[in-house]
């Protein structure tokens, strides 16, 4: 699966940014619809 850099960086390493506000931007015609919704789920 390919990861967005943003949520790569997330799932990565979640202690670095416990307890702050992050955002990144999904975009394209590449981003699996199932991988998003459980983005969005967390």
């Amino acid at each position: 699966m390919s990861w967005p850099l943003g949520v790569a960086a997330v799932l990565e390493d979640p202690d670095r940014f416990a307890g702050r506000h992050v955002a990144t931007i999904l975009c394209g015609s590449n981003v699996d619809l199932d991988a998003y919704h459980r983005w969005v789920r967390r």
